[in-house]
């Protein structure tokens, strides 16, 4: 694949330490790897990745992101229905990390029309994506290249942009783009 001097190179799943070798040699050499690793959440990324006795020194040096994503189903615009928000639904929300005053701001969720319209199919219209992001800080680099799996999950709170995947949900709960029944089945979350 070097040879023929690729901008990009995807690689399905990364499943035992050959392929993930395979990845970071890509990587090392300057080239865009994109790949996927089977985790429930992006910060799981490197205790999977230490099981499969990676080199935490050459994984911190090669490393450009992790990224964890699932699709919710989007309520259909047009008919979906509102649901006034009780103390419990925003005690679910905020839990699960977002702040009160946004969830204060709202006086509903919506939920979907079980007969839909013209325009959706049983009150839902496809689909959008919920992320995890974390980026290669110092900081991220250093807990890494320590193994340090408690010291990764605290650097990756540190960053302005990470959010878990449950937060990233209520936060299109919060939006009118999904449910909360959705948003907490996709998740694998409890109501509590």
């Amino acid at each position: 694949s070097l040879r023929q001097d690729p901008d990009v190179v995807l690689i399905g799943e990364m499943r035992d330490l050959e392929t993930i070798s395979a990845a970071i040699a890509f990587a090392e050499t300057g080239h865009l790897v994109l790949a996927t690793l089977h985790t429930n959440s992006a910060v799981i990324t490197l205790p999977r990745m230490l099981d499969l006795e990676v080199d935490p020194n050459v994984l911190a040096a090669s490393m450009g992101g992790l990224m964890a994503q699932r699709l919710v189903r989007r309520l259909c615009s047009h008919c979906r229905v509102p649901v006034p928000i009780t103390h419990e639904v925003a005690s679910i929300i905020t839990k699960k990390g977002v702040p009160h005053e946004a969830v204060n701001a709202i006086t509903h969720t919506y939920t979907h029309n079980h007969h839909g319209c013209e325009h959706c199919k049983a009150g839902w219209s496809g689909r959008t994506a919920i992320f995890e992001l974390i980026l290669p800080s110092p900081e991220v680099r250093l807990a890494i290249e320590e193994a340090d799996t408690k010291g990764f999950a605290s650097a990756a709170r540190m960053q302005p942009q990470y959010r878990t995947l449950e937060h990233d949900a209520m936060l299109k709960v919060i939006d009118g783009v999904t449910s909360l029944g959705e948003a907490l089945a996709v998740t694998g979350s409890t109501l509590i």
